[in-house]
């Protein structure tokens, strides 16, 4: 029930709370469309609690009178302007964020859990969550978990990753990584009898290595030294690893 009405208050183009009475129970919803940036047409009176006040959701508020024993009145085209507005919200929105779908997110997550600590229980604790939002976080789409900032921040620690690999945009965007993926396939493709094996070995133990150093307190010392890596010098590992493996070149995929 839970993960259905979360899902229904940040998945959707716009929803409407009817504040009637503190603690009427759509408080949860109107900070669930906060965190999501969805926007929110409310039907407001003197009542509304203190905290419904402060809320930070983008709100288009309506004042009401009456009650749900008595009749609630409304001004109609106050609701229609409302309307309106979160039409023109939606517009505004759907080509800006266009591109915004978080797949994968769940899958990476799960992936680095099972590879770096195995264990979800004890990752759940130290995340300060409990077990079932974990899976949720892994299994459901970002738009209905929706971790927060902190959550990924505390994640990317526990994991020593960046926080823009766990959301999908660290290696696409980082200059140095795709600059030495970018050498490493023309090195590949230009050298005659390499191993397959190895020459994925090494770019993969470089990329781990480069994502593990940017995580350490030493890090923004290590974004000043360190440099994409050349033909020259995928070749020089390549050697090393074979040198160090006594075995001859063998005839590979590439």
């Amino acid at each position: 029930m839970y993960l259905t009405d979360r899902s229904r208050a940040s998945t959707h183009d716009f929803i409407i709370l009817f504040c009637a009475e503190p603690s009427y129970g759509v408080g949860q919803e109107n900070e669930i469309a906060t965190q999501a940036g969805i926007p929110a047409i409310r039907l407001v009176s003197d009542g509304m609690s203190r905290m419904m006040l402060g809320s930070f959701v983008k709100s288009i508020d309506i004042v009401f009178s009456g009650s749900l024993r008595r009749g609630i009145n409304f001004n109609a085209e106050d609701l229609r302007r409302a309307l309106r507005e979160v039409r023109r919200l939606y517009f505004h929105y759907r080509p800006l964020f266009k591109e915004l779908n978080g797949k994968g997110f769940g899958e990476r997550l799960r992936k680095l859990i099972d590879t770096r600590t195995g264990d979800y229980k004890k990752f759940a604790e130290d995340l300060g969550v409990s077990l079932s939002c974990l899976h949720a976080l892994m299994d459901e789409h970002p738009t209905v978990s929706n971790p927060s900032l902190r959550l990924l921040q505390k994640m990317a620690v526990i994991l020593q990753e960046d926080v823009g690999y766990l959301i999908g945009k660290s290696e696409e965007s980082d200059p140095i990584w795709t600059e030495s993926k970018v050498s490493w396939h023309a090195w590949a493709t230009e050298t005659p009898g390499l191993d397959a094996a190895v020459a994925i070995n090494i770019r993969d133990e470089w990329r781990d290595q480069y994502r593990a150093q940017k995580t350490e307190p030493s890090a923004s010392s290590f974004r000043k030294s360190i440099r994409a890596m050349q033909k020259t010098d995928w070749d020089a590992l390549y050697k090393e690893r074979m040198r160090k493996s006594n075995g001859p070149h063998k005839q590979g995929l590439f």
